[in-house]
């Protein structure tokens, strides 16, 4: 936390307010490498609050076991299966739905902290420094090709005949807040999924009809109605997601220049950003301790399988993604030395040292997740080694 907070310390004045007055915030003088800067910042910032959210975790753990009652005390309070006390089995699931609906309350101003805070910030820790923050929300959003070259004025993230298109909220003269179809995707997945199943569990006769199972014969095994709608909320978020990322979004500001872009790339692009997707959902139902299987209406013993298979699409999509940008490096006659070198030749990726990195970190996740966690031998009978 202490290593953090150091990186960390031009981003943490921000805190309060955010970074969203150019006047305030100016450019280094003398000029700083500023990729280094945003790329320690990113690191302190993600070491400060995991470490501080840790803290919470084990600071909550500590008080609960001070003051919560003895187990003894415990087991002759609960009531036992089969004993014939419906009405105390009832009660239990009802104080169980009005805990679910209390956490679902509390998690609503973290959801509107961390997608506000999308709204101003770059989308590249490139340029995770105060002035370039500041800049980026100072930018006005639009879709006509006469003002996409006028930067830093204007930013064009999508092209002119996307489906999905990014709005502007005027905060101030300083600040557009800018909503970014893909972010709001993926936050109102997380917003409106947990709502949906409480109201199925609030409601008997909907928990009812969603409890029926269904079997699955290329699969072999049953689904409820509920875990249906769950996998049907995740595909139709992949379907969205992937409609912005492939089709609509446009990288690097190429648009309108013609012919700036090869398929390859976007495919490339594209990919890695669906295999972020999965990346963000993958420890969702995972998570022993978790509040979210609980919001989901899900077991942990279901939660596990739904990770299995997020893990195996997020390898599937990485590894096309590094498949796609080799094919990119291969047109434009950098392949294979892109792949490791530091500066790369692309001038779009000049500065970008974390593809070496990223490649590195790749394979090991080929090697370590699709050798030792795909395989449920492994997991089973090495546990430890997994």
């Amino acid at each position: 936390a202490g290593l953090g907070s150091l990186w960390a310390a031009d981003m943490i004045k921000c805190l309060p307010w955010a970074c969203v007055d150019t006047s305030v915030y100016k450019p280094y003088d003398p000029p700083q490498p500023e990729a280094g800067l945003g790329w320690k910042a990113c690191i302190g910032f993600s070491s400060l609050f995991t470490c501080g959210f840790l803290g919470l975790a084990v600071l909550y753990s500590y008080l609960r076991d001070i003051f919560r009652t003895k187990p003894s005390q415990d087991r002759d309070q609960a009531p036992l299966l089969g004993s014939g006390s419906s009405s105390a089995h009832v009660d239990l699931y009802k104080r169980s739905v009005l805990r679910d609906w209390l956490m679902y309350l509390a998690f609503i101003p973290v959801w509107f902290l961390f997608w506000g805070v999308t709204t101003f910030i770059p989308n590249s820790w490139e340029y995770f420094t105060p002035d370039r923050i500041a800049s980026f929300a100072a930018q006005k959003v639009t879709h006509d090709p006469a003002q996409c070259g006028i930067y830093p004025t204007y930013s064009c993230p999508e092209f002119e005949n996307a489906g999905f298109k990014t709005s502007t909220i005027r905060m101030s003269d300083q600040w557009y807040a800018k909503i970014f179809p893909g972010n709001l995707m993926f936050f109102l997945f997380l917003l409106l999924t947990p709502l949906v199943s409480l109201v199925i569990r609030s409601l008997p006769l909907l928990r009812h009809f969603a409890s029926r199972k269904i079997k699955a014969p290329i699969l072999h095994r049953f689904f409820t109605l509920s875990e249906l709608l769950m996998v049907a909320a995740t595909l139709i978020l992949t379907l969205c997601f992937s409609v912005y990322w492939f089709r609509d979004h446009n990288y690097n500001g190429y648009w309108p220049n013609p012919g700036a872009v090869y398929n390859s790339e976007l495919v490339a692009r594209g990919l890695g950003q669906l295999a972020v997707l999965f990346l963000s959902l993958l420890m969702f139902p995972a998570a022993r301790n978790s509040v979210l299987p609980a919001l989901f209406g899900i077991s942990w013993e279901a939660g596990i399988e739904y990770h299995r298979w997020l893990g195996i699409l997020f390898l599937l999509a990485s590894i096309a993604h590094m498949i796609g940008n080799y094919v990119w490096y291969y047109q434009v006659g950098l392949f294979p030395q892109d792949i490791m070198e530091i500066p790369m030749h692309l001038t779009t990726s000049i500065d970008n040292f974390t593809v070496p990195l990223t490649t590195l970190v790749l394979w090991a996740c080929i090697i370590l997740f699709g050798g030792l966690a795909v395989f449920g031998v492994v997991r089973r009978k090495y546990f430890e080694l997994f």
